[in-house]
């Protein structure tokens, strides 16, 4: 079995771009950030559950999980 003709040579991905997201709409729920997760979540998950979830626009199904938990 022969080995393809470009085998083994580089290619430069950065041709290819980064691909188009579309703008962020808003998403329910509050954002956490490295100041407020000790002051406003971690307190709050002592009387009541608390999710906090890492999606990214970039992913629908990250999106329609987060729709899916806010409603």
């Amino acid at each position: 079995m022969s080995q393809p003709p470009n085998f083994g040579q580089a290619f430069d991905l950065s041709s290819l771009g980064r691909p188009k997201t579309a703008p962020s709409a808003h998403m329910p729920g509050l954002e956490v950030t490295t100041e407020n997760l000790t002051t406003d979540f971690l307190p709050s998950s002592k009387e009541k559950p608390v999710i906090i979830i890492a999606w990214s626009s970039r992913s629908p199904e990250s999106q329609e999980m987060v729709t899916t938990l806010a409603s």
